[in-house]
């Protein structure tokens, strides 16, 4: 897949342009402050990526890869996050405000002062999640 070989800049362009990133593979990839809203990103691989300060409000995310991803400060407000993997990842200041997060796996995940405000948590995956405060926030 074509994924490997793009950086944020193209990443960013194909966003802009509605390109459906479904299935990507951006593991590890810097996108940090990259505008990325309302993109698709359904069951795309974006391990260990660097999303800090990334706008990604109203994206689709649904089935993708976070694990590890660093969202520190990222705009996730009313973003698809069902059934997505964000084990591992850091979220700190992160805007989750009414994003869909049903069934969406945080476990070890760092919510450090991530607003939560509205969200969908249905059905999370908390176990060994850092700066998490139960209902506050939400």
């Amino acid at each position: 897949m074509y994924g490997t070989f793009l950086n944020a800049y193209q990443v960013e362009h194909k966003v802009q342009a509605q390109e459906d990133m479904t299935g990507i593979n951006l593991s590890g990839k810097d996108l940090s402050h990259a505008k990325l809203s309302k993109a698709r990103f359904n069951s795309a691989d974006l391990s260990k990526a660097n999303l800090s300060g990334a706008d990604l409000s109203g994206a689709d995310l649904a089935g993708a890869n976070l694990n590890g991803a660093n969202l520190t400060g990222a705009n996730l407000v009313n973003a698809t996050l069902t059934s997505t993997d964000l084990s591992n990842a850091i979220l700190c200041g992160a805007n989750l405000s009414e994003a869909i997060m049903s069934n969406a796996n945080l476990s070890n995940a760092d919510l450090t002062n991530a607003n939560l405000k509205h969200a969908d948590i249905e059905g999370i995956n908390l176990a060994g999640t850092k700066g998490y405060m139960g209902t506050h926030g939400i």
